[in-house]
């Protein structure tokens, strides 16, 4: 006999074929579908039964719809269509996210490498900063099992895998004033443990205010978020109890958890899990910027770069590929700094482009006489300039090693009786040195000289004859 949520399976909505159940939320059930016209799976959400003629819950539930139509995102499924099914119950038709949830990879306290568990806490605080840059969108339920992992086809967790934020159920977005609660008023706990009614969350990662009942703002996913680092760098939940009022208690008053008690971690991830944990929202990161600022100074806190840990997995009894509890990590821990010393570098300088020039280091000079020549008695030689030539010309000066010589004295004029002509120039002897261009003068050309024509005068009369 079907439940009042359970659809008869199979069934055909628009272009999405229901085929069967495979979750649940604070607002509805989620189904496995398939595409009609591409063939791609396609995760269906309903809105549950309990909810129809509720009017807050039916535009909190098409609220969903509009805003996720609007969030392109790699961390968040993409938008596949939305409509009724038969009865007049809302769905929304996102796409499928074949993996794993996180809480997946840390079973039985076994917590997450420090640099692994801080990759993911910044995976997903990236996608949350931009739902609440875009919508002002805040989740209020963040915890592992919200946060599907796609190995990718990968023996396990690690920096290639795609991390999806699922389940926008709670979510309240700041740009619709969407601040009241529109699920039923009776305390019941849907998947995962999550809390609906007057409190709504899941106790474990809970912030105070959200607690409390009071306006919420992303500060409060900062504070899950804060949890689920703790959760993963120490394996459990920062707080523990045999209920959920307890565990609330815990979050309201309890000291903020130190995750180096548990485990070994880097006093800036202390620090990042404390702050973002803080009871007061004043004492909290001021924005996801600074938040991830944070995150990303603690992966690189060290100074040394560490090896990739990954978490690998391991088919369980029905041929299902499950995160392995009892697999080998290929994990390399970081050198201790007593022991640890910077190996030695080649003596030559590798080829250009090869991949091992970063290890190269200038040989010290030190080194014996015969690898490497000693330069403690080597001097620059003195430039003295060249000694004078006793073939130079009178009047000869060197000046920037080129010689200047001094103009030839000019010969006396002479003039003639009948025709004025110019001064006799000596010629050049032949010199083996070369002209200089700043000895040479261009010749004055000076013009002929005007010859006057002959006269023919009459010949003298002879003498009278006596």
């Amino acid at each position: 006999m079907l439940k009042p949520d359970e659809l008869p399976l199979p069934m055909t909505v628009d272009n999405f074929t229901i085929t069967r159940r495979i979750g649940a939320g604070a607002m509805g059930e989620v189904y496995l579908a398939t595409d009609v016209v591409t063939g791609r799976p396609i995760a269906v959400k309903v809105m549950s039964a309990k909810l129809i003629g509720n009017t807050r819950a039916e535009t909190r539930f098409r609220r969903e719809i509009a805003a996720m139509g609007q969030l392109r995102h790699k961390g968040i499924p993409s938008f596949a269509g939305y409509g009724d099914i038969p009865g007049g119950r809302p769905y929304l038709a996102m796409e499928y996210i074949a993996g794993h949830p996180l809480d997946a990879f840390v079973p039985d306290g076994r917590p997450l490498s420090e640099d692994l568990a801080l990759w993911v806490v910044t995976q997903v605080a990236e996608v949350m900063g931009f739902c609440n840059r875009e919508s002002g969108m805040i989740h209020r339920d963040l915890k592992p099992n919200n946060i599907m992992v796609d190995l990718c086809g990968l023996p396990g967790l690690c920096e290639q895998s795609k991390l999806r934020i699922i389940d926008f159920g709670l979510a309240t977005y700041i740009d619709f004033g969407d601040w009241d609660d529109f699920s039923p008023r009776d305390y019941h706990r849907a998947s995962g443990g999550t809390l609906t009614g007057e409190v709504v969350g899941t106790p474990h990662y809970m912030s105070p205010e959200q607690i409390r009942g009071e306006q919420l703002t992303f500060h409060s996913d900062i504070y899950a978020l804060g949890a689920i680092l703790c959760h993963l760098l120490t394996g459990h939940a920062p707080y523990a109890g045999s209920s959920a009022g307890v565990v609330m208690a815990a979050h309201l008053d309890a000291p903020v958890p130190d995750p180096s008690r548990s485990a070994a971690v880097r006093a800036a991830t202390v620090a990042v899990v404390q702050r973002a944990m803080a009871k007061s929202v004043s004492a909290r990161f001021r924005s996801y910027q600074q938040f991830l600022a944070s995150l990303q100074a603690a992966r690189f806190a060290s100074g040394q770069a560490t090896k990739r840990i990954t978490r690998s997995i391991s088919p369980s009894a029905d041929g299902q590929p499950q995160p392995s509890t009892s697999g080998t990590e290929a994990s390399h821990e970081r050198p201790a700094s007593a022991l640890w010393k910077r190996p030695d570098a080649p003596a030559q300088p590798p080829p250009p482009g090869s991949s091992g020039t970063t290890g190269w280091r200038r040989p010290d000079a030190t080194a014996p006489p015969a690898t490497q020549p000693s330069t403690a008695s080597w001097k620059r030689p003195i430039r003295t300039p060249p000694p004078e030539s006793p073939a130079l010309e009178p009047g000869t000066k060197r000046f920037m090693h080129q010689s200047i010589v001094s103009p030839p004295k000019q010969p006396e004029e002479s003039l003639s009786d009948e025709f004025p002509t110019t001064p006799a120039v000596q010629p050049r002897q032949a010199s083996s040195e070369p002209i200089s261009s700043s000895r040479w003068r261009r010749p004055v050309r000076t013009p002929p000289p005007e010859v006057q024509p002959p006269t023919t005068e009459a010949p003298p009369s002879p003498p009278p004859q006596p």
